[in-house]
């Protein structure tokens, strides 16, 4: 048995101990529960700093803040007003390739005109944070991940935090927010959903092409070593359980990976998501699942609510 094999082999018994609740009381009891161990224990705390004065300016495109989310870490977020005259909300969107410009980004340039805002933010360790001898072997952000872990404090938990950071310092220096929607591409989709399931500040959550399993029995391929937390799957579960964590708040997931970076088809995407719609049913929020083959921009614009 290889390693790959084992894990994905683990992965299945671990959440095969996490059955499909029937009703809401025990849900909300164990949800509450992982959800706080999520926080606290797996990803070592995400808690946005008691006291972030940030730094505010204006651009010819919108407004771009500067704030600090650890001390001496600085991040820089780029926020670019909707172009409609009816204003529905913000859309943050996370890449871990750098900030989202909106010119360049086909959803940004479709939600601007629909009424939303849309906020770019440069996660720690990417685009111009990243350090640039990062990268061992197929392994991107190898270096980063490593010393994250040595310190206790996976990249996935900081990246959370840099999400949940951002959304205290909007709230504090913009004007009302409305309904705030993160988005998260690639891998960036598994820091949406643990920043959803841990702040309910978030109030709708588009996972675009995420990985849909830890498991797969394959070496994970096109993914980031970050997104490991240790123990997140014995502790908290599988990444359809972290999404179940958001409900009743609507969720889109919009295509999944398997470990080997290929797209999953429509079926056993939804069956991969089972866990995630049958709490969303004892929640009485079905219609607040929305899982798509793909992402495909048009479709996944028509879902947000």
């Amino acid at each position: 048995m290889t390693v790959p094999e084992f894990v994905n082999r683990e992965v299945r018994r671990l959440t095969a101990r996490l059955k499909q609740p029937t009703d809401q009381a025990t849900w909300q009891t164990d949800a509450a529960r992982m959800k706080a161990t999520l926080d606290r224990q797996t990803l070592a705390g995400t808690q946005p700093p008691a006291h972030n004065h940030a730094g505010v300016s204006p651009t010819p495109s919108g407004t771009r803040y500067e704030f600090e989310v650890d001390p001496g870490i600085r991040l820089t977020a780029q926020r670019t007003p909707t172009t409609s005259d009816k204003r529905i909300g913000t859309i943050v969107l996370l890449s871990l390739e750098g900030r989202i410009k909106p010119e360049n980004n086909a959803l940004a340039e479709k939600v601007l005109a629909n009424g939303w805002d849309v906020v770019g933010l440069e996660l720690r360790a990417t685009g111009k944070h990243a350090w640039p001898r990062d990268r061992v072997g197929r392994a991107s952000d190898h270096n980063t991940a490593e010393w994250s872990l040595w310190l206790g404090r996976p990249l996935l938990g900081q990246w959370v935090k840099d999400v949940r950071t951002l959304v205290s310092v909007l709230a504090t220096n913009g004007d009302n927010l409305g309904r705030i929607t993160v988005v998260g591409y690639g891998p960036a989709a598994v820091v949406a959903a643990c920043t959803a399931a841990i702040d309910s500040r978030v109030d709708q959550t588009v996972m675009i092409e995420s990985l849909a399993s830890y498991g797969g029995g394959t070496p994970i391929e096109q993914q980031r070593l970050g997104l490991l937390a240790p123990g997140i799957v014995r502790d908290v579960g599988d990444i359809p359980h972290i999404a179940a964590l958001i409900a009743p708040r609507r969720l889109i997931v919009a295509g999944g990976l398997d470990s080997r970076g290929q797209a999953i088809p429509e079926a056993p995407l939804r069956q991969q998501y089972q866990f995630t719609a049958g709490v969303y049913g004892i929640e009485n929020a079905a219609d607040n699942l929305i899982v798509l083959p793909a992402g495909e921009i048009n479709e996944v614009v028509g879902t947000l609510r």
